[in-house]
């Protein structure tokens, strides 16, 4: 089959969608609108979307952005005639998409799949079952009936909850357990490491947060934390907040900042330390819990993040509440209270990966909602 996934950069958690894809026999090309793109581990280059040139005068027509229009990356407006040719000449059997707001590239993009035929599938950073207001949830009925389109995430949510849509599906995302590599720390130098990913600039990643946490524990808790992110600006007055925070509690020697280092050296750095936390809140999703479980770690998050459902909650790490300190320093605690349960859960994480996140279960998910689709459509 061809399929041609449309979004707005080929993020990490795409990678091993695609590469599976490809490694099955499938065909597959990308496309996005983003300057930087990504480039997946089998070879799959995205390719960048022709623009059109009436973009610059939306926001002249709309003087609400953020409101009933966004100006963002989801409403960039694609050169229709170039996008179509695409789909003409490709000739896609699927379409992979995700959020489909109004003017958007994705909603173009439907729309010409619609008119080309092909089957289309629409990825969505929520829940499958979650609580939604009446509105949002006709909006999703109507969208289907008009568009057939099938509605799939990579989030299961509380299952005691409604799901998104009758037909909506769960496909798990990829990931493939890699060498630990390493042995607990506490049973060779005494010093617990800890590690957190996330963008340096945005206050939703709560890096001070987990750095208050251990602050607190500092007294009883001998550590040393990496913090690996993308920094875009080193007079960004988020990154700012953190490097106050270090120096005025004096945590320079605990703590080490790693700013825009290469994906490989970020793998490495699982294989390096003993404790993954993610702090954020409201994380749509928190790819990097999952790589880090992947090489064996154990794992801490809130219970606003969406891998939270990934999560064994004693099991192969602990959640806690969402910009709680003292939840997360507690979490921590119980998490290193001793080297042999720091390994237990390691364990229990390379396993989680294997029986929920490879590329079998993934595929086995994706087939089956394609021939589902299929059944609905036919």
């Amino acid at each position: 089959m061809k399929f041609l996934f449309i979004t707005h950069w080929m993020h990490p958690n795409l990678y091993g969608w695609v590469d599976t894809l490809v490694e099955k026999g499938h065909t597959v090309r990308f496309l996005g609108w983003r300057k930087q793109l990504g480039m997946s581990d089998t070879g799959v280059r995205p390719e960048h979307i022709e623009r059109s040139s009436i973009e610059k005068w939306v926001p002249r027509v709309w003087k609400q952005p953020g409101k009933w229009f966004r100006t963002d990356s989801h409403t960039n407006v694609p050169k229709i005639s170039s996008l179509y040719k695409t789909f003409k000449e490709y000739n896609p059997d699927v379409l992979v998409t995700q959020n489909p707001n109004i003017w958007s590239i994705p909603f173009i993009s439907i729309l010409l799949a619609r008119i080309r035929g092909c089957q289309i599938l629409v990825y969505l950073e929520t829940p499958l079952y979650k609580k939604r207001n009446i509105w949002k949830v006709w909006f999703i009925r109507v969208f289907t009936v008009l568009f057939r389109v099938t509605w799939f995430t990579s989030i299961s949510g509380d299952a005691r909850n409604p799901p998104l849509h009758p037909n909506a599906q769960y496909v798990p995302l990829v990931m493939k357990t890699g060498h630990s590599g390493r042995e607990v720390s506490t049973e060779n130098s005494g010093v617990m490491r800890i590690m957190t990913v996330g963008k340096l600039d945005l206050p939703r990643k709560n890096i001070l947060l987990l750095l208050h946490a251990l602050n607190e524990l500092k007294s009883t808790l001998s550590f040393r934390l990496v913090i690996i992110g993308v920094l875009q600006d080193e007079s960004d007055p988020v990154y700012e907040k953190i490097q106050k925070y270090i120096q005025e509690h004096d945590l320079q020697q605990r703590v080490t900042i790693k700013k825009n280092v290469d994906r490989s050296e970020v793998l490495h750095e699982y294989t390096q330390n003993d404790l993954f936390v993610l702090p954020s809140s409201n994380e749509p999703f928190g790819f990097s819990v999952l790589e880090a479980m992947s090489r064996g770690l154990p794992v801490i998050c809130s219970d606003t993040t969406g891998v939270q459902w990934s999560v064994e909650h004693g099991g192969n790490g602990y959640i806690f509440k969402s910009n709680d300190s003292d939840d997360l320093q507690e979490c921590i605690r119980t998490a290193v209270s001793s080297s042999e349960q720091l390994q237990k859960m390691g364990a229990r994480s390379r396993e989680l990966i294997q029986e929920e996140h490879s590329p079998e279960a993934f595929y086995t998910s994706f087939i089956r909602m394609l021939k589902h689709d299929e059944s609905l459509t036919t």
